[in-house]
């Protein structure tokens, strides 16, 4: 399943400027009123030019983790 933002879930990105013209990106996902359906595994995947990468989290309702990719 694809998430997309909507008035539970909401994403942010903050960019900053890294060495040889690149960005550093990091993305947040918010989920400020946690429900029971929003709890179990979640998979984040940064694609671009270069390649991809990918985290999991698990969630628990009122008790979200933060990963960085």
């Amino acid at each position: 399943m694809e998430l997309t933002e909507d008035g539970f879930h909401t994403f942010s990105v903050e960019t900053k400027d890294i060495e040889d013209g690149l960005k550093e990106c990091t993305y947040t996902l918010t989920i400020p009123s946690g429900r029971h359906k929003d709890t179990g595994q979640y998979k984040f995947i940064a694609k671009n030019k270069y390649g991809e990468d990918e985290c999991s989290v698990s969630s628990v309702k009122d008790h979200f983790h933060h990963v960085n990719i």
